[in-house]
């Protein structure tokens, strides 16, 4: 796949007609050693799905994503994964980034990083902090998911998601809600 490294993407960035990756839509490939910040994901009628990156595949490796925002325009609940979005498709890895300042506005969803269910994911080595939403400020997520050696904080501050279906390995956390199946 294709390999994206050194780079700053800044600013509202496009909108794909799903309302998906404000900044970075991919399916394959690796993004490494980038900043990628202030992106916005949601159209007209639209759930926004990762206000900065939403992966269906690929790498995201030692980057910094940062202050991403969705929202639920299509009044459905979802507004997925305010900085990362990790949807169907084949497994992905986000490792070594540093993942803040995300923002949702909606029930089922995720400020830093949107993981949906039955998806084969690693997260390694990452911060995962500061962030803002309706149920949770940092991550939700599905089984198949494994976090490794990550640093989470407001881990949980809505009733349902939070790390359900996770495997954690010498993770350390913070804030309120749950952590665990």
């Amino acid at each position: 796949g294709a390999k994206v490294a050194g780079v700053k993407i800044t600013g509202k960035g496009l909108q794909a007609s799903n309302g998906s990756g404000g900044h970075i839509l991919m399916s394959a490939g690796t993004v490494e050693d980038s900043i990628i910040e202030n992106g916005f994901a949601g159209q007209k009628k639209t759930s926004g799905w990762g206000g900065n990156v939403h992966m269906t595949g690929g790498t995201l490796r030692r980057c910094r994503v940062r202050y991403g925002q969705t929202t639920d325009l299509a009044n459905d609940g979802y507004g997925y994964g305010g900085n990362i979005s990790v949807g169907a498709g084949s497994a992905c890895l986000i490792e070594n980034c540093l993942v803040t300042g995300g923002k949702v506005n909606s029930v089922y969803s995720a400020a830093g990083i949107g993981i949906q269910k039955n998806i084969s994911t690693k997260v390694v080595n990452c911060t995962i902090v500061d962030g803002d939403g309706t149920e949770s400020r940092n991550v939700v997520s599905g089984s198949l998911v494994k976090m490794s050696n990550c640093i989470l904080s407001g881990i949980n501050v809505g009733t349902v998601g939070g790390m359900s279906g996770c495997l954690l390995d010498n993770c350390t956390g913070s804030g309120t809600g749950t952590v665990g199946p």
